[in-house]
């Protein structure tokens, strides 16, 4: 028996939540390169974001986010803590019914908010996730009511390098890639209108078209 069968989404979570972080900042990690380089201090300075394999740095995140299919089906057991000392967990609900024993575990974490297609969504996106899970965090620290998000390790490199090394990844079609940098905009664009921010130290990329940019030193 499938132990997240039974699971449902709440979507209505992010409303309840609008004034949970209301003004304050954010860190929203990455898993680009750039991510290594970036001192524990500011890490640890704000609420934080991590997603996918970030137990490899290892640090451990306020919330912790996963909503792709390799991660979730190869990789459950290696996120597994970090996802159950986080104060959320959010997990796609796509492989809920996948009889995978480590996944399911994952599943069955009391701290799990479920999202899919249907949870939230910002006015001109394609699709749930934009194609990256970076945009989801976007959406999820928005109506958590955060005034301002720092990107770091968020390179948005088309080599697709990440600092737990190549391995584990292949670069995506540039198309799929263009549909990434799109939902950067659409994320950038929402929270300009609400007099948000968005601010990224990560490495130089596409995303400067639109982005503001700052340095590090000045966060820390």
């Amino acid at each position: 028996m499938l132990i997240a069968s039974s699971l449902k989404i709440d979507a209505d979570a992010y409303k309840r939540w609008g004034d949970t972080h209301k003004g304050e900042t954010a860190i929203l990690m990455g898993n680009g390169d750039s991510l290594a380089t970036i001192p524990e201090e500011l890490l640890m300075k704000y609420p934080s974001f991590g997603v996918n394999l970030i137990p490899m740095k290892p640090f451990q995140p306020t919330y912790f986010s996963c909503i792709g299919t390799k991660y979730l089906t190869g990789f459950a057991s290696a996120m597994y803590n970090t996802a159950a000392n986080a104060d959320i967990a959010f997990i796609s609900t796509f492989h809920i019914e996948d009889d995978i024993p480590d996944l399911q575990e994952l599943y069955s974490l009391e701290n799990i908010q479920l999202i899919d297609n249907d949870t939230v969504a910002f006015p001109g996106e394609y699709f749930m996730s934009g194609g990256t899970v970076t945009f989801v965090n976007l959406k999820i620290a928005y109506f958590m009511g955060f005034e301002t998000v720092i990107l770091v390790g968020c390179d948005h490199n088309p080599d697709w390098t990440h600092f737990y090394g190549n391995h584990l990844n292949t670069p995506p079609p540039k198309n799929d890639f263009d549909i990434m940098t799109y939902h950067y905009f659409v994320a950038s664009e929402v929270y300009k209108e609400a007099g948000k921010r968005i601010v990224n130290l990560s490495l130089p990329s596409r995303l400067d078209e639109f982005l503001e940019r700052d340095d590090i030193e000045s966060w820390l």
